[in-house]
């Protein structure tokens, strides 16, 4: 389902659909209800039978949810900045606190390879995700992060 208004999601499915935490996003198959991406994204990746998207060995999931984690946390910067009524306020701060220095972190990381464990990792699909944001809300500063666009366009 698409929400276009809040009220769809608020004045209605929220409560009717049923979750046992509602939140957006949701996954229902049959009588299974989940929320929270990490959880379907885990999910998804497990029925799809792609494990190696959550690590090919015990070292490399653990890198895994490390950058799942810092591009969580980067993810709840952007999106307070982009549904906040201050959010302006918080542009400049945001990207030299938190946002350009993860963000370093991350291209030091990634280096030379064409993805940030070197393979197609679930890591590597939230970050493109990540990138939309960074694109919309930082434009100038976008230009400059080529290795974020590399990666997408990877894709």
């Amino acid at each position: 389902m698409q929400y276009t208004s809040p009220e769809q999601w608020f004045g209605n499915d929220k409560q009717a659909l049923g979750l046992d935490f509602p939140n957006l996003p949701y996954l229902i198959e049959g009588n299974f209800k989940i929320t929270e991406t990490p959880a379907i994204c885990t999910y998804i990746i497990d029925r799809s039978n792609r494990k190696e998207l959550l690590g090919k060995n015990y070292q490399d999931r653990a890198l895994v949810l490390n950058l799942v984690g810092v591009i969580e946390e980067c993810l709840e910067k952007l999106v307070t900045i982009a549904y906040s009524p201050n959010g302006a306020a918080l542009l400049e701060k945001t990207w030299k606190e938190t946002l350009q220095p993860k963000l370093q972190y991350f291209a030091k990381f990634k280096g030379n390879k064409e993805w940030l464990l070197g393979y197609l990792t679930l890591a590597d699909f939230l970050f493109v995700e990540m990138s939309y944001y960074l694109e919309n809300i930082y434009k100038i500063e976008f230009k400059n992060l080529i290795f974020v666009q590399a990666l997408r366009n990877s894709f």
